[in-house]
């Protein structure tokens, strides 16, 4: 690798400036956050640092001389499934994933950068270098990952198998999403999780559940994320993208509907603010993916004014776009699983239901996964 040392300085003079110019608060947080990553080599929550790996000097760059090496994550749609299987669901975090793994020593010289001590912009630049994985490094996930899996594996003869389970299938990178049957079983998973990723350094955080008995249970530690249940605004958190409603334990969708031009990329835009991994929207999405797909036949360009009578289509569907929240239940008692897929002219899809029957023979069926397509566009 080159010495880039002068664009190092040359970037830190800039921050040098930023910090001048900034909020007193910003310059703190910043300073307090880079003498801790000197001091403790772990990171404070409020704010995150991000180091550019990607900056080109000479024609390389260190992001492009690491291996990003294997994915190890588990399924992102598996985790979201699994979450909703149990009636208990619990979810977590673990604080500075990445700060908690050593870098190799013949390794870290890779990894320095520029400081002043103290964060005193008024002293000469020194050159520190990181002994743990950072963020914004290509092999960061993969290695955190490895780590947290390997503190599994290495203690599978010393806990449940419910416990190595959860470590080898239920993480997505640092956040972990599970449920369990009942109250019991959430205490017992909270400490043997919490034991099990100690053997490898790694503190659990922000601990989040819908059940009041444990969350009260949680209460009594200092890891647990504060939630006030009769504030409905307060009980909803991100489950991996997805929006948890604690309280009601549902997993809801927002479409936030912003006017933007009528144009093929005003439509994209709108489309891509979808997120969705499990294919809930997929009823309602299709009619809106044609239009693209007539704007592509049609070969229009980017910011050309959409033809007539695609506007009216357009507009008509945003008008029926009623579905910008609603929930899919979480809790499962008896469960079958339904599939069903079909295809046209205009789409294809597949969808699988989930009935659930309770103790008085009750049904209710809602949908569990979905997903759909356009047929390919004829050269």
């Amino acid at each position: 690798m080159p010495n880039n040392r002068a664009v190092a300085e040359q970037r830190a003079l800039n921050m040098k400036k930023k910090l001048q110019r900034s909020f007193q608060t910003f310059k703190d947080d910043y300073v307090s956050f880079m003498n801790d990553m000197i001091n403790k080599r772990y990171a404070k929550k409020k704010i995150r640092v991000v180091f550019d790996c990607g900056t080109s000097y000479q024609g390389t760059t260190l992001n492009e001389q690491l291996l990003q090496g294997p994915d190890m994550t588990s399924s992102l749609i598996g985790i979201l499934t699994r979450f909703r299987q149990d009636q208990v669901a619990i979810m977590l975090g673990v604080e500075s994933m990445f700060h908690q793994v050593k870098v190799p020593p013949e390794d870290a010289g890779l990894l320095r950068f520029l400081w002043w001590p103290d964060g005193d912009v008024s002293q000469e630049l020194q050159k520190y270098r990181m002994e743990v994985h950072l963020f914004g490094a290509a092999s960061s996930p993969s290695c955190a990952c490895y780590a947290l899996r390997k503190c599994a594996e290495d203690n599978k003869s010393s806990f449940d198998a419910a416990v190595v389970e959860t470590v080898l299938c239920n993480f997505y990178v640092d956040d972990c999403l599970r449920s369990v049957a009942s109250e019991q079983e959430a205490v017992k998973l909270y400490q043997d999780l919490k034991a099990i990723c100690q053997t490898g350094g790694f503190r659990l955080t922000k601990w989040m559940t819908n059940n009041l008995c444990c969350q009260a249970f949680y209460k009594r530690t200092t890891e647990v994320k504060t939630l006030d249940f009769d504030q409905e605004s307060l009980a909803m958190e991100r489950a991996l993208g997805v929006l948890w409603c604690i309280r009601s334990d549902q997993f809801k969708f927002q479409v936030n509907i912003q006017q933007r031009p009528l144009t093929q990329r005003g439509i994209l835009a709108m489309m891509s603010s979808v997120y969705d991994p499990l294919g809930m929207l997929s009823p309602v999405v299709p009619p809106a993916k044609n239009i693209l797909h007539e704007l592509c036949r049609l070969r229009t360009g980017w910011d050309d004014a959409v033809p007539d009578h695609l506007a009216q289509h357009w507009s008509r569907w945003m008008e029926e776009l009623q579905l910008t929240n609603f929930g899919v239940a979480v809790q499962s008692l008896e469960a079958q699983l339904h599939h069903f897929s079909d295809a046209s002219e205009t789409g294809y899809g597949v969808v699988t239901y989930l009935v659930q029957k309770n103790s008085s023979n009750q049904k209710h069926c809602t949908t569990s996964w979905g997903r759909q397509g356009l047929p390919l566009l004829n050269p």
